[in-house]
Order: C-alpha cells, then sequence, then structure tokens
C-alpha cells in the first residue's frame, strides 16, 4: 500500500521520482488507454501496476503483491513446479488445460497426437522450472568493473497462472488487454492472460476468498495495488468482475471434462453458473440500486473484497445472441507469448516461413522455433 495522500500533498518532482520508480506507467497507461483498468474509478479505487524485474519470472508479480518483494529466491517458482510435476491435482488441471487448448487448436485446425499432447504438457510442466533458459549479461557492474550476469527463465503461461492460484489456495484475476497491437495499432495476435482463475480443485472452504489482482502487459506480469487516500469512493478497494462493456471476465479453465472422449468440447458454463462459481469462490454480494455503475445497471458487489458482475441476465443473454467478432487467427499462445516477452521485436524469426518475431536471446528465432530447435539438436 502506497501512502497516496501523502504524494498528493508532496513535492511533485519528488512524487514523479517515485512514480517512476515504483510504478510501471507504460503498463498502466497502456491498459488504461485499452480501457481494461481503472475504467471504474467512478465508483471504485484506482489501482496502480508496480515495476517488477523484467527476467521472465512472472512470480515477481504475485510475490510483490502479497510480500512486497520480488521473488528472488524463486520460492513460488520452486512451489509452482513442484505442484505441476507431483501434485494429486495436477491431472485435473492437465484434463482442464486441454479442453481449453483442445478449443483454440479446433480455431486453427491443429490437431495433436496422444503422443504430442503429452509432450506439451511436459513442456508445460518443464517451463515452470527454477532452471533458467538462458544466462545474459546486464549493464549493472561492480566496483571493479566486471560486468555482471542474470538469469533469465521461461516465461509462463495462462495454465501456469491457474496452478499459482491452487498453490496460493486464493483466485487470481488478471486484468489484460485482449489483443496484441503492433505500432500502428494493427491486431497481431490474441491475448488470453486476462480473466478469473478461480482454485477449483480446491476446497472453497480452505481458500482465500481475497483475490491476486494481476495486471498483463507486453508480455510482463505486474502487482496491482490501491493508493491509501482520502477521496471518498462507494468502493474502498474494488475491482469489477466484469470488463467495461460490463461482459463478464472470463473465467478460465473452468470446467473439468473429466472423462469425456471429447474433453468436453460442447461443454460451457451458462451465465448463471458462471456467478454461481464465482459466489462460492468470492464474497460476491449484490450492490444496491444507488451504487449503480454508469448506464444505471445493477451490479454485484462485493464483502471484504468487495467485486461486483452484471446482475442483469436478461440483458447479458441478448448480447449473447449477438454474432460474435472473429479473435485474430492465430491461436498458438506459445507464440504469442514469445513475441511479447521480449521488448526488441523489430527482427523476423529466422526460420524459414515463420512471419513472428524473433529475439537475439533465442538465436533470432521465436520461442516456438527456438524451442524446436532445442529439441532437433536432442534428438
Amino acid at each position: 500500500m502506497v501512502g497516496g495522500s501523502w504524494l498528493e500533498e508532496g513535492n511533485q518532482e519528488f512524487r514523479a521520482f517515485l512514480e517512476k520508480d515504483l510504478m510501471a506507467i507504460s503498463t498502466q497507461v497502456s491498459l488504461e488507454q485499452a480501457n481494461r483498468l481503472n475504467w471504474w474509478t467512478g465508483v471504485c479505487q484506482r489501482l496502480w501496476p508496480l515495476s517488477t524485474s523484467g527476467d521472465g519470472n512472472c512470480l515477481h508479480a504475485a510475490s510483490l503483491a502479497m510480500w512486497g518483494f520480488h521473488d528472488r529466491l524463486l520460492t513460488l517458482r520452486k512451489a509452482l513446479h513442484a505442484f505441476l510435476s507431483s501434485s494429486p491435482r495436477r491431472e485435473a488441471l492437465w484434463r482442464r488445460w486441454r479442453r481449453q487448448q483442445s478449443l483454440l487448436n479446433a480455431q486453427a485446425g491443429l490437431v495433436y497426437t496422444e503422443v504430442e499432447w503429452r509432450q506439451e504438457w511436459n513442456a508445460i510442466v518443464n517451463m515452470a522450472s527454477t532452471e533458467p533458459r538462458l544466462r545474459r549479461l546486464s549493464v549493472a557492474s561492480d566496483h571493479s568493473g566486471d560486468v555482471s550476469g542474470g538469469d533469465i527463465y521461461e516465461s509462463l503461461e495462462e495454465i501456469h497462472v491457474l496452478a499459482l492460484a491452487h498453490v496460493l489456495g486464493r483466485p487470481i484475476i488478471v486484468i489484460a488487454d485482449t489483443v496484441l497491437k503492433d505500432m500502428n495499432g494493427e491486431a497481431l495476435a490474441p491475448i488470453p492472460f486476462g480473466g478469473i482463475y478461480l482454485p477449483l480443485e480446491c476446497s472453497a472452504s480452505e481458500c482465500h476468498r481475497s483475490p491476486l489482482l494481476l495486471a498483463y502487459d507486453g508480455g510482463h506480469f505486474s502487482a496491482l495495488v490501491a493508493m491509501e487516500t482520502q477521496a471518498p469512493v462507494s468502493l474502498a478497494s474494488a475491482i469489477p468482475l466484469t470488463d467495461s462493456n460490463h461482459e463478464l471476465l472470463p473465467i478460465q479453465f473452468s470446467i473439468d471434462p473429466e472423462d469425456r472422449e471429447d474433453f468436453g468440447g460442447k461443454m460451457e458454463l451458462s451465465y448463471s453458473e458462471s456467478i454461481a462459481l464465482l459466489k462460492e469462490n468470492v464474497d460476491v454480494v449484490r450492490i444496491e440500486e444507488q451504487k449503480h455503475l454508469p448506464g444505471g445497471i445493477p451490479r454485484y458487489g462485493v464483502g471484504k473484497s468487495q467485486f461486483y458482475a452484471e446482475a442483469d441476465s436478461e440483458s447479458h443473454d441478448r448480447v449473447s445472441q449477438l454474432t460474435p467478432v472473429k479473435p485474430a487467427t492465430n491461436q498458438d499462445t506459445t507464440v504469442y507469448l514469445c513475441k511479447s516477452t521480449f521488448y526488441e521485436t523489430n527482427q523476423l524469426c529466422q526460420a524459414a516461413g515463420c512471419s513472428f518475431f524473433g529475439n537475439p536471446q533465442t538465436s533470432n528465432y521465436c520461442s516456438k522455433c527456438y524451442r524446436q530447435v532445442l529439441q532437433d539438436q536432442c534428438k
């Protein structure tokens, strides 16, 4: 929690210095311009993304949000890898992941064999390892003038966020844009991270009901925090369960297909089922009529964690009947991650026929092609 009232009254130059040092301003600006973050400030308190180390270990953001320091000892990452490797719940997460990935594959016309599915899952587990993907040289140096090194870890994907929710026994909400755009604002690829991650394989009675809040932008996670403030707001510490268009945020990996042969391809949660699932895992309550958001639509609010979601199910049903807008055709989340994890994305991947961006740290391949190169070398 940052002392907002002190910053507001203090020296503006010093305040600007602190904001630049502590806050991920570019993330804030990007998500606010996309109308994904802080569109709710008329009712709820403004949230700020904290600056986070960019070494590929997104769990720095979770550590910052909970404890106020980076996960430099890789405590969360070790726990995450152990959970995916040996937890009795790992098979349930595998099923949930396979169902969601199957839907994405179907849109892209991809079909995996059973061997390929297990290979992909093994890669998912290995990505959470504490073993660095590569070692980089930083610009920092000690007093002797020697350049210090730093490790870069595999960037994590959506299923890792779900696994982290189980490790922590706590819901996680990720605020992110829905489409990655180039410098001209043209859509490049969908961004799949945004939404609500619930520890569905844990007993709700044994879990925290106050969610961990993260922002995702530019291939980077940041902790979302509120400032202490004297300004009056209807909800002192809150975030919506809907987007600015009043659509319920997606509940990621919400369905366990169990032993169904089609892995639950046609299974979907209804709006009322989604609300019931949220109520089971978060303290969701309905905000009274005088606490409407702009537009006059009643919402669900919460107790201590103060969340809300749209209450007008009739309007939701009408919207659900509209023809959906098809997202960008590339549904390969790994390709998206490799493009967004690094900031120098002005060079195409050197693999023949690949239209995605490479990076000098992966020999000018995108992360997917680079992983394939490494696999070929091990054969």
